[in-house]
């Protein structure tokens, strides 16, 4: 887990927004701070950078073939049909 939020803060860098879809990875941001206090300034500040999706699409979108769902896999193919969901291995 370490490699990995080390690997997370050298990639983002530390500009711009992330674009994300939910709450979970804010979460999983704040667990790798607490496990890894040297980490944790930086982790912070990719948690303050996070742009969440899902609230912009749920006051701005809906499409029927969604289901009530909100979820990014209902949400995904109503937007980009061409993109494919893939599920991590």
């Amino acid at each position: 887990m370490r490699a990995f939020a080390e690997s997370l803060i050298a990639t983002l860098g530390s500009k711009g927004p992330i674009l994300v879809y939910s709450h979970y990875e804010k979460r999983i941001l704040n667990e790798l701070a607490t496990a890894y206090p040297d980490l944790a300034h930086a982790l912070q500040a990719l948690v303050a950078r996070l742009v969440d999706l899902q609230p912009i699409t749920r006051q701005h979108y809906y499409h029927p073939a969604m289901k009530g769902s909100w979820s990014i896999k209902a949400v995904l193919p109503t937007v980009a049909p061409d993109l494919e969901l893939r599920q991590p291995q």
